[in-house]
C-alpha cells in the first residue's frame, strides 16, 4: 500500500467517525458539521479510488518497449528495479501536509479558531498552493466569512477559544 492510499484511508476513517459523532448531536447543532463532513467523505472516496487505480503497476505497450530499448522488457520492474514505479517525493509531500495540519491544530489550541484560520490559510495558500498574496487574502476573507455565517450565525455554534485569547 502506498503512503498516499494510507493517508487518504486514514482521513476517510477520521471523517467517518466525525460523521457518526455529528449525527449524535441535536438537529440544529448537527447541520454545520454535516455540511462539512458529507462532501469531504464523497471527495475522499473519489480520491481513494484514484489512488488505488494509480498504485497498480502500469506496463508500457510491448511495441513501445521494443522501440525504445531495441528489445521487449518482460521483467515487470519499475525504474528502480522494484517491480513498481518509484513515487519520488510523494511521502515528503504527505508529511508536509501533516505538518500543516499539526500547525493548524496547535494554532487553534493557542489562539482560538478564527485567528488560527487566518494564521493557517494565508501561508498555506501562498506557499503550498502557490497562490499570490492578493488572492490568498481574498480567499481567506471569504472562507472566514462563510465559516462565521455557517457556524456562528446559522448553527449558533461558538468557535473554540485558545489558551492565549
Amino acid at each position: 500500500m502506498s503512503a498516499r492510499v494510507g493517508f487518504t484511508g486514514a482521513l476517510l476513517a477520521i471523517s467517518s467517525v466525525l460523521m457518526v459523532q455529528s449525527l449524535l448531536l441535536s438537529p440544529n447543532a448537527r447541520l454545520a458539521p454535516l455540511w462539512v463532513v458529507c462532501p469531504t467523505l464523497i471527495l475522499l472516496c473519489v480520491q481513494l479510488a484514484r489512488d488505488l487505480r494509480r498504485t497498480r503497476p502500469r506496463r508500457a505497450p510491448i511495441l513501445l518497449d521494443f522501440a525504445l530499448r531495441g528489445r521487449p522488457d518482460t521483467s515487470g520492474a519499475g525504474p528502480d528495479g522494484s517491480g513498481t514505479p518509484s513515487s519520488g517525493t510523494q511521502p515528503r509531500r504527505e508529511l508536509r501536509l501533516i505538518g500543516w495540519l499539526a500547525w493548524l491544530c496547535s494554532a487553534v489550541y493557542m489562539v482560538g479558531f478564527l485567528p488560527a484560520a487566518v494564521l493557517f490559510l494565508l501561508p498555506f495558500l501562498r506557499w503550498e498552493a502557490k497562490v499570490g498574496w492578493g488572492a490568498s487574502s481574498i480567499l481567506t476573507a471569504v472562507t472566514l466569512g462563510l465559516l462565521f455565517v455557517a457556524f456562528g450565525m446559522v448553527a449558533g455554534i461558538p468557535f473554540p477559544e485558545g489558551m492565549l485569547f
